[in-house]
């Protein structure tokens, strides 16, 4: 037996308790479809003017989805926040709580998107995000969280964050105007490891680049150097990525910095023997 239905929405203040939170929807929602063999079937699509996912604002949200039986899928996901784009496709099971997603961020305005988060409005920073992650994971712990992508950031001022001064310190005054670093997500941290470095420009002419990890709660540790002299030309920054840094990889770091970017925690180490060991805190 078949019970068909179609339902055309208005949401205001709308929210979507799961484990991904999205709230403060305003917008509408059209679904159509039926029961079949006790379970629904059904698609349809959706527009937000705006909401919160996951406590950060986006605004002019359109997509479609598809619900059939425990599993829920969004796709053609396309929206505005903090002044740049944001588009992809997640998956999901309500049974299992098991999830799968794909975005990607072209020119956020890193300002916008700091001014709108917690401990850090009052600081003046700001830069040009670009980001890219696929995932997947189950329900809400983040060690269950496995997946990789890329971040860049340029036109970038971040000295005021917390623990960047440490991080970034060196001969070339530790400000710098752009930063990429392509990374794994495993065991609850962002890692770069491998064959993937983070690779920072100087402003004042100098570079850096290290490999390490950020987790979920900001703590993070890195192996760093930083040289006086240009390493990335203009091709660098338009993602050709140059085979020779991938040698300088391979040499000793100079120093270790750890701490919390949420904090003014911080840590810098420079013994060559205890820089020889992986730091797995």
């Amino acid at each position: 037996r078949q019970t068909g239905y179609a339902l055309w929405l208005n949401v205001s203040k709308g929210v979507i308790d799961a484990k991904i939170k999205v709230d403060e929807i305003e917008g509408s929602v059209v679904l159509a479809g039926d029961f079949r063999n006790g379970g629904p079937e059904a698609s349809g699509s959706l527009h937000f003017r705006q909401a919160r996912l996951m406590g950060k604002k986006v605004t002019d949200v359109t997509g479609r989805y598809m619900v059939q039986g425990n599993s829920v899928t969004f796709s053609t996901l396309r929206g505005r926040t903090y002044g740049g784009d944001i588009s992809g496709t997640l998956s999901m099971n309500t049974e299992t709580t098991s999830y799968e997603g794909e975005f990607t961020v072209d020119r956020l305005e890193l300002r916008d998107f700091v001014r709108d988060t917690k401990n850090y409005s009052d600081r003046n920073l700001s830069g040009k995000v670009e980001l890219s992650v696929r995932m997947s994971g189950m329900g809400s712990d983040s060690n269950t969280m496995k997946g990789f992508g890329s971040m860049l950031i340029t036109e970038a001022q971040l000295m005021e964050v917390p623990g960047i001064v440490s991080f970034m310190s060196g001969s070339w005054g530790g400000r710098f105007k752009a930063c990429r670093a392509d990374y794994v997500i495993r065991d609850g941290k962002f890692r770069v490891e491998g064959s993937n470095v983070l690779a920072m420009e100087g402003g004042e002419g100098g570079a850096g680049y290290g490999q390490g990890w950020v987790d979920f709660d900001t703590k993070y540790s890195f192996n760093v150097t930083s040289e006086t002299a240009p390493l990335f030309g203009i091709d660098f920054w338009l993602f050709k990525i140059p085979s020779a840094l991938f040698d300088l990889a391979k040499s000793p770091f100079k120093k270790r910095v750890r701490g919390r970017l949420s904090t003014d925690e911080a840590e810098t180490i420079t013994d060559p023997e205890k820089l020889k060991d992986d730091d797995k805190k």
